[in-house]
């Protein structure tokens, strides 16, 4: 079934049907995902719109003439870029159905003509478009919900600054687990944030510390079905 999907290697049939019929409402393509506790996989099939129909008026204007040029995948993907800012290739492949060298093929080509700019590379590369028209207005209708959370810590930056002072050096696992539940309760936190308030080791959090907390539940991500998203955030989570 997955193979329709360019998932798997061996399938069934009638995802591509239900893939389709995604694409022509501009939902959020159908993606598997796969669980190892326990072992299983799953057929996502998000009744979520792909982007906001104002972006494709934005994507419209920012690029004039070259707009009727692009494909379909070529406009989800540029949409993808203008609401979130910035991508990788792991948030391009739960947006587009294609395989992840026709997705590199298609950012190298979107790079070619101007309109994307990459940075980093291999795996750590991400792309940001290169149209600063696009940026100021992608900014205006995307970025409202990161000017309130910058809005919240630059409110709470001189208690944080306190709290930091007296984080003692050692600490236990449950005093660890403690702090970071308390310092997500109220707003999302990067790693980069948790690193700071913590003072401990950014590979430790990442690779050790977040996936306990995420997987027992205490800790819930911004960003579900794209662990490895450039823009990452959690958030303590509250159950009922």
């Amino acid at each position: 079934m997955f193979m329709m999907m360019g998932a798997v290697e061996k399938a069934g049939s009638g995802v591509d049907k239900i893939v389709r019929g995604w694409q022509t409402l501009h939902w959020k393509t159908p993606y598997p995902d796969e669980r190892f506790r326990p072992n299983k996989v799953e057929l996502v099939m998000p009744l979520e719109l792909l982007f906001d129909p104002q972006m494709l008026e934005e994507l419209k204007r920012g690029l004039g003439n070259t707009f009727d040029s692009l494909d379909e995948n070529d406009r989800i993907l540029l949409i993808t870029v203008l609401t979130e800012g910035v991508v990788n290739h792991q948030v391009l492949s739960k947006k587009l159905p294609l395989h992840r060298a026709d997705i590199t093929e298609k950012l190298q080509s979107l790079c070619q003509a101007g309109i994307l700019v990459a940075e980093g590379h291999g795996r750590g590369c991400v792309y940001r478009l290169n149209i600063p028209r696009l940026q100021a207005n992608g900014a205006k209708v995307a970025s409202s919900e990161d000017k309130r959370l910058q809005a919240n810590e630059a409110k709470v930056a001189s208690s944080e600054d306190e709290r930091l002072q007296a984080i003692p050096k050692k600490l236990s696992a449950q005093m660890r687990e403690s702090l970071i539940l308390d310092y997500c309760s109220e707003d999302w936190r990067t790693l980069q944030n948790m690193t700071e308030y913590l003072g401990r080791n950014k590979d430790y959090l990442r690779n050790k510390v977040l996936p306990q907390l995420t997987e027992s539940g205490k800790l819930e991500m911004r960003f579900p079905d794209t662990p490895n998203h450039p823009n990452q955030q959690y958030k303590t989570k509250k159950h009922e």
